[in-house]
């Protein structure tokens, strides 16, 4: 079966959401080929869409090996047949053999699909509101909600008990509250969105060409955050520099390799801010000046943020307790720590 490799590659990285490295269900760390769809699951999220390779029978592929070989192939079509025991993938003047498994186990038939008329139009803006609000969910598992994206009818929120984002957006077709996991919200992000339903225990989202991501969805009572984002007592009028979101940019070149937790610290006092991004790979530290002459404060916030806040909305506010930007529709506040006077030149 003749068939274009980016078409392929294209095609699986649609649904890579799905998969899990460990087989936390059946078959979660392969790509399942059934009735002309490809498909992924893993408990919190499921992935289905269009396959250009269609064997007769159903076969499950470990995606280690065609998530790491399709890209680095240079034929342009590629060859795929498989036996029921192997699959494989003919260019030119090579052969690769991959082990499958004939029958499909993978219980993405546990996760049943909406109606068609249950789907309501996504909002403009859904998208930009999850990507912002997404950072500020937490990675400890310790605490459930903090790891999760709180959507309801009006707008989407996120908290790590140090940081909290919320995005004003009513979303008609919604008529509950909910949550679903960070990791989740990755998945969704990743593909256009087109539609968006509620039904069972997932919420899905249709993207182009009959793709869908679902979502596990949680039922779980979230924390009030309207009083913190409310707070103004004592609050101080301050500046951020837009050059503040070119310094973050450098720092996150090294923050970054902090996966679950990928934030820059940010030193204010004497007028000056200091950014520093520390990583494995080491460190980046750079020094502007702020209109700002309250007491020095420190906070760590996601670099691609601080880069949002500082193009789109540079006054904020702050207090003892933290800082407040709002911008159009998010509202964003960082809990703040009052330190002693420091210098804050460059090292």
């Amino acid at each position: 079966m003749k068939i274009k490799r980016s078409v392929l590659i294209a095609q699986l990285e649609a649904v890579r959401a799905g998969l899990s490295p460990k087989d936390i269900v059946d078959q979660a760390s392969c790509f399942a080929f059934a009735d002309g769809k490809v498909m992924t699951f893993n408990d919190e999220v499921a992935c289905w869409g269009p396959s250009a390779f269609t064997p007769e029978s159903g076969i499950a592929v470990p995606s280690g090996p065609l998530l790491t070989l399709l890209p680095k192939l240079l034929d342009e079509d590629l060859d795929l047949s498989s036996s029921g025991t192997s699959l494989v993938i003919k260019g030119k003047n090579k052969r690769t053999t991959i082990r499958v498994e004939a029958e499909v186990r993978l219980p993405i038939n546990t996760v049943a699909p909406p109606a068609d008329a249950d789907y309501f139009p996504i909002p403009d803006g859904f998208a930009d509101g999850l990507a912002l609000v997404e950072k500020c969910a937490g990675a400890d598992e310790a605490d459930f909600k903090y790891t999760c994206i709180h959507i309801t009818p009006k707008w989407m929120e996120a908290c790590d008990n140090n940081q909290v984002s919320r995005y004003r957006l009513k979303i008609p077709g919604l008529k509950r509250n909910l949550l679903i996991r960070k990791e989740a919200v990755k998945a969704v992000l990743a593909v256009e969105l087109r539609r968006m339903a509620v039904a069972g225990s997932w919420l899905f989202f249709e993207g182009g060409q009959g793709m869908v991501i679902a979502c596990r969805k949680h039922d779980e009572e979230y924390v009030d955050l309207t009083s913190v984002l409310e707070d103004e007592e004592g609050r101080v009028d301050a500046e951020l520099p837009k050059g503040l979101g070119e310094s973050a940019e450098n720092a996150g070149v090294f923050s970054a390799d902090n996966a679950d937790d990928d934030k820059v610290l940010v030193c204010l006092a004497n007028g000056q801010a200091r950014i520093t991004g520390e990583g494995a790979m080491g460190n980046h530290v750079e020094v502007k000046r702020v209109k700002y002459d309250g007491p020095p404060i420190t906070f760590h916030i996601p670099p691609k943020l601080l880069q949002t806040i500082t193009t789109n909305h540079p006054e904020c506010s702050l207090n003892q307790r933290s800082l407040k930007v709002v911008v159009g529709r998010l509202t964003y506040l960082v809990s703040l720590t009052v330190v002693p006077p420091k210098t804050t030149e460059a090292e």
